[in-house]
This record gives structure tokens, C-alpha cells and sequence, in this order.
């Protein structure tokens, strides 16, 4: 005999069922709604009026929305239904196969009841509401199928987006020289977590190798405040050219702070690289369980450039035709490991050059304070060579050039720019 029976949801008092299996689904969900991430529990209770217990109960349906902007399984579910359910942490799916329901006894109905802990993702953190669905007839069992839709609605709280930020402890590194602290900061100005969030900060390029690389010693940290300490993943190794952040962000402002030693890695064969900008990307460098992407971008600028300067001084601004006089090159290492020249010409060292040793600037004698170097005249005595020497660490040495000078035409002053 089949017997109905009306059951009360949050949408109200359904009218009597035409067959002995009736479903309602309900939540237990604060009255406002949850904020993304937070938890509700979603209750799927299936009745049986008859006196004959129902087997073979099935139904396959999922949780509303398209991930990240929808309803997600967020932990283990209960069954007392029997048979197999399936509900996979953080799909939507659910199905049950070869469930029964207890039959019915002293006037109450036989019932079962199904649990599954779920949340909400989002991508823009805007307000919304889904609601969760049972059709009429989507349950089926040795009874019959279920009577009428019914359905559960969560509401979803708007969500601020996570902020990232980062920064140089120097705008500039030079080769061989100092190393300096890159810091990359992630924060949350929500009531609850940012979960499983991953952040990668991929170093700037030129030529297409990075001009900055992870320091010889990393000297990595991670921490929160307020929270579980993230990672670094993987760690940071000397001579990486990115580095990947993980963890949770605390709720209430908390925030995660990374840092990690660089160096300098090339310049692409330029005295500098100028400033270029090191960006972290609001979505494809960063994620999170909940699908949100920060509120900007990050980002910071970095210069790499040589460790090598040259000054070039004469002994005077003007002398005689005839005269003699001398020219200093100071070669200068900004960096912490010393440079080693194999050659360096100054040629010709009056901008005009020729074999004419009656005119121009004629070297007589080259000397160096380079050490292990030597300075000799070249090309006819117009020029000069340095060849080998080092340049010491955080200090220079010098190439000095004694010269004849003679005018171009007798009787003609002239300029002679080296």
C-alpha cells in the first residue's frame, strides 16, 4: 500500500507524495550565509511511508554553480542510506547506488539520512546564493521514485580579494657584489582564511636568461602572522631564477611574508640593464583554494649592472707642442670578487691616430698598478695595451700612459680628445 506523506523544508510544506519515497534536503548554515571557504552542512534525508523497507535506492546529481563560482564537497561525509555514495573532496558530484530505507513502523516513516560538509568557491568575491536541487523523480528505488523538487539555498557572503605585494632591499645589484633581500608579502582582509594559497615570483629576463638569480647562501624564511607558517616550494637553491610560495592566509588582515637572498646573474652584455620591472601576476602567478585572484599586481623594479668603470684623466688641460705629458685610466671593481682583464686597448689615445710620430699624442711609456698585468705601447705608438692584471675587490688600479704631444699643423693649437 502506498501510503503519502508531506515533509517541511526552508521552502515550505510540500504537498502530499504520490509514492511511498519522498526527499528533502536541507543545511545547517548560519542565517546570513557563509563566506567563501566556510563550511555549511548539507543534509539529504530520503523517506519511506511504506511498510516494506526500499532497496535499490540511487540518485546522481551535483552541487549548483561552475567551480570556483559554485558549491564544493569540503570534507567526509555520513550515510546511513547503506549502499555506495560518492562524494570526492572538492568536486561536486554526488551519487548514491544500492541504498535502502528503512520501511515504515507505527505510523512514522522508515528514513535515512545523508551529511556532506560543503563550501563555496568564488573568482570575484561577489554576493550570490546557489541552490542545491533534488527533481522530482531523480531518486529511484524498489519503491518508486520520489515526489517533487525540493531545495536547499546557501547564501554566499562577498569576499574582499587577497592583496600581494614585493620588494628590493636594493634597486640595484652589481656582478660579483652584494646580495639583496627580495621580500613578497601576501594578506587577507577577511573574517576567514585564504586557504591553500601558491605564489611564484619568475625573475625579470634579457637575451633569455634572468638577470637575477637565488644568492649562493639563501637565507630563506617563511612565516604568518597569526597563523600556521607557509613554505617555500620547493626551497630555494643557489642559482634558482624563481621562487614558489605556499600556505594559508590568516583571517583579519593576517598576512604571509616570504624572503629569499638574490644576486646578480648577467646584463646581457651591456654595462647595465637599466630598471626592469619584476612582476608577480594577480592570477596566473597566484591561487588559492577558493579561486579568487588578488587585488593587483605585484610588482617591484631590479638593475643589474657590471662591476667595471672606467675614468680617464690627463695630467693637464694644455701643454706645448713638443711637450710631454701623461694620461691615467682607472679601472674601477664595485664588486666583492676581483676582475680579471685579459685585455684592454686604449687606441689610439688621441682620437686621431696615423703613423706620423711628428703629430698627435705619441706614447713613450706605459705603466700599470694591475697586478700581474703589463702596459705596452701599440699601433705605431698611438696606442696603449693592458694585458692581464686583476682588479681588486671593491677597489681599482690604474694604467698610466706617458705621451708626446704635437700639433697637427705647425703653428695650429688643436684638441685632442681621448
Amino acid at each position: 500500500m502506498v501510503r503519502s506523506a508531506s515533509v517541511l523544508l526552508g521552502l515550505g510544506l510540500l504537498p502530499a507524495a504520490a509514492f511511498a519515497l519522498t526527499a528533502s534536503v536541507t543545511a545547517v548554515i548560519p542565517a546570513q550565509g557563509i563566506y567563501p571557504g566556510e563550511i555549511a552542512t548539507l543534509r539529504i534525508a530520503l523517506s519511506n511511508s511504506d511498510p516494506v523497507a526500499a532497496t535499490n535506492v540511487a540518485f546522481n546529481n551535483s552541487l549548483p554553480g561552475v567551480l570556483p563560482n559554485g558549491l564544493k564537497v569540503a570534507g567526509a561525509f555520513t550515510s546511513s542510506c547503506g549502499g555506495a555514495f560518492t562524494a570526492a573532496l572538492g568536486t561536486q558530484a554526488l551519487s548514491l547506488t544500492g541504498g535502502s530505507i528503512p520501511a515504515a513502523a507505527g505510523g512514522i516513516d522508515g528514513q535515512c539520512v545523508i551529511d556532506i560538509p560543503v563550501t563555496a568557491g568564488t573568482s570575484t568575491g561577489n554576493a550570490t546564493s546557489y541552490a542545491y536541487q533534488i527533481l522530482n523523480g531523480a531518486v529511484s528505488s524498489s519503491g518508486g521514485n520520489n515526489s517533487g523538487d525540493v531545495s536547499q539555498t546557501f547564501n554566499v557572503r562577498a569576499l574582499q580579494p587577497p592583496q600581494i605585494s614585493k620588494g628590493f632591499g636594493s634597486s640595484t645589484l652589481v656582478l660579483g657584489g652584494a646580495t639583496t633581500n627580495l621580500t613578497i608579502t601576501v594578506s587577507n582582509p577577511n573574517p576567514v582564511a585564504i586557504e591553500g594559497f601558491s605564489i611564484t615570483d619568475n625573475f625579470p629576463q634579457l637575451g633569455g636568461s634572468a638577470i637575477i638569480k637565488v644568492a649562493a647562501a639563501p637565507g630563506a624564511s617563511a612565516n604568518c602572522t597569526g597563523g600556521p607558517a607557509p613554505a617555500f616550494n620547493p626551497a630555494p637553491a643557489a642559482g634558482d631564477t624563481s621562487v614558489t610560495g605556499t600556505g594559508d592566509i590568516p583571517p583579519n588582515n593576517g598576512s604571509c611574508t616570504f624572503v629569499v637572498a638574490v644576486e646578480a646573474s648577467q646584463t646581457n652584455g651591456q654595462y647595465t640593464t637599466n630598471a626592469q620591472s619584476n612582476l608577480i601576476n594577480r592570477s596566473s602567478d597566484f591561487s588559492n583554494a577558493l579561486g579568487i585572484p588578488a587585488q593587483a599586481n605585484a610588482q617591484a623594479n631590479i638593475t643589474v649592472r657590471s662591476p667595471l668603470s672606467v675614468a680617464k684623466a690627463f695630467s693637464g688641460s694644455s701643454l706645448s707642442s713638443g711637450s710631454s705629458g701623461s694620461l691615467t685610466i682607472t679601472l674601477t671593481n664595485s664588486g666583492n670578487t676581483p676582475l680579471n682583464v685579459t685585455t684592454f686597448d686604449d687606441s689610439p689615445i688621441d682620437g686621431v691616430g696615423g703613423a706620423n710620430p711628428a703629430t698627435g699624442l705619441n706614447v713613450t711609456s706605459a705603466s700599470t698598478s694591475c697586478a700581474g698585468g703589463t702596459a705596452t705601447a701599440i699601433n705605431s705608438n698611438k696606442g696603449v695595451r693592458l694585458t692581464g692584471g686583476t682588479i681588486p675587490a671593491n677597489g681599482n688600479c690604474t694604467v698610466t700612459v706617458n705621451y708626446d704631444g704635437f700639433v697637427q699643423a705647425s703653428g695650429v693649437p688643436v684638441t685632442y680628445t681621448n
